[in-house]
């Protein structure tokens, strides 16, 4: 693996590593130990890309963006469950 900073696709690197992200915040399916250590490398590439573009920042985003999904779907199921389990019990 070279260090050196290399041009890359920002959607299709994205992909590969939103897809590894999805698959362990929801334990949808097995993550094979070669997708896990791939998904460093494919951060580091992303995060040290040469181009006009500051990807590192992009990177940032999207996985703010796409943790911020998930908990936001998690807090929704939460207030599902407690509405059904005790209406009463939070103070309003």
């Amino acid at each position: 693996m070279s260090l050196k900073p290399k041009h890359v696709n920002f959607e299709e690197k994205w992909k590969e590593v939103s897809r590894v992200v999805n698959i362990l915040m929801n334990n949808s399916e097995h993550l094979s130990r070669a997708d896990w250590l791939d998904s460093f490398s494919l951060v580091y590439t992303l995060c040290t890309a040469a181009g006009n573009e500051t990807l590192f920042e992009r990177t940032y985003f999207q996985t703010k963006i796409l943790l911020e999904g998930h908990v936001d779907k998690i807090k929704e199921e939460i207030l599902q469950v407690s509405e059904k389990v005790s209406p009463n019990f939070w103070p309003s």
